[in-house]
């Protein structure tokens, strides 16, 4: 029997379960559920039967059997006598009817508490025998070489009363008698002792090889953090824990060296970009590949990830072959353990703003007093020469009435809300010795800050996990979703909250709403933004369902077998309805828009894996195969003719449009990844996999992968045993090939258009030349890194790499004689070097602890090879050879000419004076400036990426209190600020609202005057306000990504209420912005052309949760 004391922390029974599962009122079916797991140990602990055939056996022997037997556990003061001899012969009978037997005449009564029994004297109240002395204890804390340990955490179990060892490793603490004592400290294995009649306790502490040495899991496997050869970032869950977010993506900004997060859009429900040690590819798909629970492919809400592995190398990659050249992001979910249920609910509210941002659009005197200097310049031109003229006091009252005045629009401010959200989840875990379980109800809502957008989304996961026999484990993993997204149904609101005037009222006198089509409409766009939303909406609905079942077979203790079956479906309809009262849906007397999607995925997986250890040798193997097969379908319809009212399509008085597609695709591999260790001190890793795809041609329809590692434990060896404070120190070196799959289905083949009529019968046309020769994109990855750990503190990982992607796919001209403009072809190379460094360290440690996790990725791009060498121009950006894949091509602004306060851009001239370009090839004889936009050289200016990225978090923790903040610094990269061409345009956009200049700019007045911005004339022509360097801006920042306070209560506290954990907490997410960038947010996607112009800015939020655990 264990001797469990009524001061202790005891096991607390059930009752308070179901109260939580009431409160949080989710679906029945899901709380019946729940009941069932709880209350299932503690019935069957009520119903327990006992047979016991004792005679004349110590008491204490008694009570072990009926413990061994049922799931109770007695509980009783020290100075009961158990060792007095008893007798007792019964069958199938009650615990309760034994125990009343058996203690008849010993003197002792029991109390039945759930599952715990509670032992005490007959006659004398439970309270009685808790009462305990207080006594003072002294020692020292050693670890195994026998130095003192600086810092160990002492503290009485079950209480915060708790010290630490001083510089000599000694310390003093007053306890109870009889209570436990808890030690620990970073790097060593954590030890309990009890407090006896001693008053000095010393205490020698083993190293914890365990927690320097965590388990990762990589590709197809899970390995040791010290068997690694590979590089690979974990983010574990406690580390998603703070941005509050539906989308795993987002939480991971700022908590990996080389992975970029980047957000186009604050909107709720959008997906961020991720790029993983740069960009490598042209014509095909930059994102990473994701695995959730061992198998490509599938969801996971962040409320059940257990952890995150982020692979970045070809030694962790190689094994996912063909898919896997943008790195893999692998996400485990959380699964049951053995022994007492467990209930999770955590919950959460909180609101989100408009951040402040340096963009600050002028307002109605702004507005007038910008526009009423261009129309004195205009008076004093236009009647220069006139002799009968108006005053200029006459002048300006007709163009510029005062009462313009009276009406000061925020259009901003209309547009943008207040917008509260909401997170909530209850799981339920546990299990026995055969089966375990884990099950998930999630609820997310988030209202978006700009009007008629928003997200929400319901969120079931089951995983399930049952040993049949001692050679055969099933397991079925299930996740279920469903969301739907709010759209803004006005496509022209974001750019209408900048433009539209400060001197237009949205609302007439009697309350109603202008449609701005009206006379004494101002502004350029006849239209009020405002007014559609009464009618007009735009949302989208999806399903997605996922199930894993797998089968897991032991053949010998050192050969399995396991096969893994999944089955995946999403489809979505979406509807976007105008009404016939609004601009958008006049012309088709009202109009709805249904898309529907259905996608479905099958994928097998089937693995046989090898260990085995020979002495100082280990070796490992896997050899698998897997089948995918995808395939997905659309309709979109639209109909017109819709009354108000009625937004269905079958009430359309006629069809607008029908059309839709369909795709398929199909992988078939083979793969094995072989791994030897001598002394665990050396290791190698070495995979090869063959892909095949119909994504590409007939001809290169298959592709081989391979890739090789080694690593060295060098703190192992003999020659560096003197240094005491080397935790670990690893060398790891890797190289290897994998692919790129990232493109459309049918892009290797010859499709034809069936969208023509021809002498009334359907026409088709060809619109792709066939290429049986496209093949995979190749990334090569060499990877050198370093790891170390000193001091039991301070952890290092260091890497260095270079990915060189070749076979490109590439847009390559054709000649007109072929009847195409271009084919897809493999014929392109960049080259990607970088550094990584992630350094933890604990700074303080004891009662008030503080850590630290900075993570630092430099990346610099090339592009070494394209087509015959031409370059590539898309809009503003181009590709050329030798310079970084993604580099801004435009005219070069050369600021205001001081005399005349005339725009100026460089010009480049050749030897005859003409003007050429930058991609020419030709070097300039003279490069001088012009005022003339059309007569400005085309000129490489500035890249779009960053030159580093540093994510810095900080833990701070005393006694329950926790303060967590996270800082994301970009340093370096440029964007260009689209929305400047209309909004900071000098006059030429004079019936749109404009910016007010930054604090650094200023506009020209006079001549001498050396301005950022040209002379301001209404309805300018002269162009300063067309793409050139002039609107490319630094996107340089510091964000205060997230911060969380929060309070963990004492357990023996919240114990009482029958609680295991109970954490409140107050989160801040993007709550501070320095930057330059005279935008609203200068973080953009990484994955466009560069630009940014009308953007949904990422809000600000501060939410207002607790997490609880029974």
């Amino acid at each position: 029997m264990k001797k469990l004391f009524l001061s202790e922390s005891l096991p607390q029974k059930d009752s308070g379960r179901k109260q939580i599962c009431r409160v949080m009122k989710l679906t029945a079916s899901f709380l019946l559920l729940c009941s069932c797991f709880v209350f299932a140990g503690h019935a069957n602990s009520q119903n327990a039967k006992v047979s016991l055939n004792k005679n004349r056996v110590q008491l204490q022997e008694v009570l072990d059997e009926i413990e061994s037997q049922t799931d109770y556990l007695f509980i009783s003061n020290r100075d009961l006598d158990l060792t007095q001899k008893v007798s007792v012969r019964v069958k199938d009978k009650s615990v309760q009817e034994v125990l009343e037997k058996v203690l008849e005449n010993a003197g002792l009564t029991f109390t039945m508490e759930g599952v715990n029994i509670i032992l005490s004297k007959e006659g004398t109240p439970v309270i009685a025998e808790v009462q305990q002395q207080r006594k003072k204890i002294t020692g020292t804390i050693i670890d195994q070489n026998g130095e003192p340990v600086i810092g160990a955490n002492i503290v009485e179990k079950g209480t915060t009363n708790g010290t630490v060892t001083d510089i000599d490793g000694k310390y003093s603490l007053e306890v109870s008698v009889g209570s436990m004592l808890s030690v620990s400290y970073i790097g060593y294995v954590d030890k309990e002792i009890k407090v006896g009649k001693e008053a000095t306790i010393d205490i020698r502490l083993a190293e914890d090889t365990q927690a320097l040495d965590e388990v990762v899991v990589v590709g197809y496997s899970s390995k040791s953090q010290s068997q690694l050869s590979s590089s690979v970032s974990v983010v574990s869950k406690e580390n998603l824990r703070g941005v509050n977010s539906e989308n795993v993506s987002k939480m991971l900004q700022g908590k990996s060296s080389g992975v970029v997060v980047s957000n186009g859009t604050g909107q709720p429900g959008s997906t961020p970009s991720i790029i993983i040690r740069g960009t490598g590819s042209i014509g095909a798909g930059t994102s990473p590949l994701y695995v959730v629970d061992g198998v490509i492919g599938g969801t996971a809400n962040p409320n059940d990830i257990e952890s995150i592995s982020i692979l970045k190398d070809a030694a962790a990659t190689g094994l996912y072959g063909s898919r896997a050249a943008n790195g893999v992001i692998i996400i485990t979910t959380k699964s049951g353990k053995s022994g007492k249920t467990k209930i999770n609910l955590d919950s959460s509210f909180g609101y989100g703003w408009k951040p402040n941002s340096n963009l600050k659009m002028m307002d109605s005197q702004q507005f007038y007093d910008f526009h009423k200097t261009m129309h004195i310049d205009r008076y004093n031109t236009q009647y220069a020469s006139v002799q009968t003229k108006p005053t200029l006091d006459e002048y300006l009252n007709e163009k510029l009435p005062l009462s313009l005045l009276e009406t000061n629009t925020d259009w901003r401010d209309l547009h943008y809300r207040t917008a509260p959200s909401h997170n909530h989840s209850l799981s339920i875990s546990g299990g026995g010795e055969k089966t375990q379980f884990y099950a998930s109800l999630n609820y997310y809502n988030e209202k978006g800050i700009f009007l008629q957008t928003g997200y929400e989304q319901y969120n079931f996961r089951a995983n399930l996990k049952h040993k049949i026999n001692s050679k055969i484990t099933l397991s079925v993993l299930s996740n279920s979703r469903y969301s739907k997204k709010e759209n803004n149904s006005n496509g022209d609101a974001f750019w209408d909250s900048y433009v539209l005037l400060p001197w237009d009222n949205p609302w007439n006198e009697d309350g109603t709403m202008k449609s701005g089509t009206e006379d004494d409409w101002m502004g350029r766009h006849k239209r009020n933004s405002l007014y559609p939303l009464q009618w007009n909406y735009n949302h989208v609905k999806t399903k997605k369902f996922s199930t894993d079942v797998k089968l897991d077979y032991s053949i010998t203790d050192w050969l399995r077998f396991s096969t893994t079956n999944r089955g995946d479906s999403e489809s979505s309809v979406g509807e976007t309805y105008y009404d016939k009262r609004t601009v958008q849906g006049a012309n088709s007397k009202g109009e709805l828009t249904v898309p529907t999607t259905d996608m479905t995925t099958i994928l097998t997986s089937n693995l046989l894996t090898a260990s085995k250890n020979f002495n100082k040798h280990s070796i490992s193997g896997i050899l698998g195969y897997e089948y995918q097969k995808s395939s997905s379908s659309n309709v979109t319809s639209t109909g017109k003719g819709i009354e108000p009212g009625f937004s269905v399509l079958d009430v359309s008085a006629e069809a607008k449009s029908v059309g839709g597609t369909k795709n398929e695709s199909v992988f078939s591999s083979v793969f094995f990844q072989g791994d030897y260790s001598y002394d665990n001190k050396y290791f190698l890793v070495a995979s090869y996999r063959r892909d095949g795809s119909s994504r590409f041609g007939n001809e290169n329809r298959y592709g081989n992968f391979y890739s090789i590692g080694g690593s060295w434990l060098m703190n192992k060896e003999s020659f560096l045993s003197s240094f005491s404070n080397l935790d670990l120190l690893k060398l790891r070196l890797s190289y290897g090939t994998t692919g790129n799959a990232n493109i459309p289905d049918f892009l290797a083949y010859g499709i034809y258009n069936y969208d023509n009529q021809y002498n009334n019968s359907l026409a088709s046309y060809p619109a792709q030349m066939a290429n049986p020769y496209l093949t995979w994109e190749i990334a090569h990855t060499l990877n050198v890194g370093f790891d170390v750990s000193v001091f039991k503190r301070i952890r290092l990982e260091l890497d260095a790499y270079q990915r060189t992607n070749k076979d490109l796919l590439q847009d390559v001209p054709l000649s007109s004689a072929s009847g195409f403009t271009s084919q897809k072809r493999n014929v392109g190379s960049v080259r990607n070097r970088g550094v990584d460094l992630n350094l933890h360290t604990n700074n303080l440690v004891g009662t008030f602890s503080w850590n630290t996790d900075l993570n630092f990725s430099l990346n610099r791009n090339k592009v070494l090879k394209l087509n015959k060498g031409q370059s590539i121009i898309s809009g503003n950006t181009c590709i050329q050879e030798g310079r970084e894949l993604g580099y801004f091509y435009m005219r070069e602004w050369a600021g205001v000419d001081p005399q005349t306060g005339a725009p100026l851009w460089v010009s480049w001239l050749d030897e005859n004076g003409n003007v050429i370009n930058e991609d020419s090839g030709i070097k300039p004889t003279k490069v001088e400036t012009t005022s003339n936009y059309n007569e400005a050289s085309l000129l490489y200016i500035a890249p779009i990426h960053p030159d580093f990225t540093i994510g810095f978090r900080n833990q701070l923790a005393y006694k329950g209190f926790e303060l967590d903040f996270l800082f994301n610094f970009v340093k370096g990269g440029n964007v260009y600020n689209s929305s400047r061409e209309l909004i900071d345009s000098d006059g030429s956009q004079a019936t749109q609202n404009q910016m007010n200049l930054m604090d650094d700019w200023n506009r020209w007045e006079k001549p001498g005057d050396i301005a950022t911005h040209p002379k301001p004339i209404l309805d300018s022509k002269t162009n300063s306000n067309k793409a050139s360097s002039r609107y490319i801006e630094s996107t340089t920042h510091l964000r205060l990504q997230n911060i969380t306070f929060s309070y963990t209560f004492p357990h023996d506290l919240v114990k009482k209420v029958s609680i295991s954990n109970l954490r409140l907490f107050v989160s801040g997410d993007n709550l501070l912005l320095i930057t330059g960038y005279s935008g609203e947010d200068p973080e953009f996607n990484y994955e466009g052309n560069g630009s940014s112009g009308w953007q949904y800015p990422s809000p600000r939020k501060v939410f207002f949760g607790i997490n609880l655990e029974f």
